[in-house]
């Protein structure tokens, strides 16, 4: 039990700062996912309060961003609280499977899908940059695909979220301590590597980028098998050309190399900006076919009288009947002409 209402039934995942259960809220009889602290139970860092007490910072800064970046395609909290020095954040429970389970599963996803995933992804980083938060941590484990008839995604865990100085919400506290490193190294930008501290959301579009690659080819776009080897994968080798690697949509390599872009200057401007231009390449806007020469109408002609036409109208007006012989014309003198003969 935890704070006397919260009955913890088993356990989801586990990650690096703490564990995620499926849990019960007893009063409500509600369902609901908690995620407890692994600080200040176990490990070296409990046995330091100063450790212990930066841990529990971290996890309250994790609360409130969480808190405040509402939306349709965050995790909803609910609550939190601390039992017996445990700090525990309690969420929405989710039904479905994460990027990464379903990413497992299939090795690939269409462009049409990998589009949608991207732009409700997109739709939560920009609510989080509005606020001066940075993600920092985008990657297919911390996407949730909700089960149901249309695909939903959301944005999970903002355990390593970093906050600028001129963040909108006074009340948040950065997420990790001075030198640490703190994200997943394949989608880590190269200031992300370099230098932590001066980031800006143009960190997390990297990461959107490396994510539409992964979704795409099935395959992180810079590999190695050491720490080492990755950073210098991402900070100093040749990007890989997508189109080169698997099937992709038509002008995926000129958006991959501006989502990542290792000079931030030459990056899409926002989450939401390099969403659109992906959308906009997997869903390619298809132009009405042409009509062919047959199908098109005739294009309207002046209508102009000829002098013939004239003629043969005015002459069929005065038809004359048959076998009635022509009337006799007059001569200058008003002398009677026959119509037979040119005598007076």
């Amino acid at each position: 039990m935890l704070a006397g209402r919260y009955r913890l039934m088993r356990e989801l995942a586990r990650g690096a700062s703490g564990v995620i259960w499926c849990a019960e809220h007893v009063v409500l009889r509600m369902p609901v996912a908690i995620k407890v602290s692994v600080h200040g139970r176990e490990g070296r860092e409990a046995e330091s309060p100063a450790a212990r007490s930066a841990a529990m910072k971290r996890f309250l800064s994790e609360a409130r961003i969480a808190a405040a970046v509402r939306g349709p395609h965050v995790v909803e909290v609910f609550d939190y609280g601390v039992e017996h020095g445990t700090p525990f954040l309690v969420m929405e429970l989710l039904s479905g499977e994460s990027l990464a389970a379903r990413l497992r599963r299939e090795a690939r996803l269409s462009a049409q899908l990998t589009a949608r995933i991207v732009l409700q992804a997109a739709q939560a980083l920009d609510r989080m940059h509005q606020l001066g938060v940075v993600h920092r941590d985008l990657k297919p484990d911390n996407i949730f695909l909700l089960a149901g008839p249309s695909l939903e995604a959301k944005l999970l865990d903002f355990g390593v979220a970093t906050v600028g100085d001129r963040a909108l919400l006074t009340t948040l506290t950065p997420g990790t301590r001075a030198g640490e490193l703190a994200g997943s190294p394949g989608y880590m930008s190269p200031e992300q590597l370099q230098d932590p501290h001066s980031l800006d959301p143009r960190s997390d579009v990297w990461a959107l980028g490396v994510l539409a690659f992964e979704c795409l080819l099935g395959r992180l776009p810079f590999q190695a098998s050491h720490l080492a080897g990755m950073i210098l994968a991402i900070c100093s080798r040749r990007a890989p050309v997508p189109s080169l690697l698997g099937p992709v949509p038509r002008g995926f390599d000129a958006w991959f190399a501006r989502a990542c872009a290792r000079d931030v200057e030459n990056r899409f401007t926002s989450a939401g900006v390099a969403a659109s231009a992906l959308d906009e390449l997997c869903h390619p806007r298809v132009a009405p076919p042409a009509l062919a020469p047959a199908e098109v109408d005739d294009p309207p002609v002046a209508w102009e009288p000829s002098t013939s036409g004239i003629k043969r109208l005015w002459s069929g007006l005065f038809r004359r009947p048959c076998g009635v012989s022509s009337p006799p014309r007059l001569g200058r003198a008003g002398e009677r002409r026959s119509a037979n003969d040119g005598q007076p």
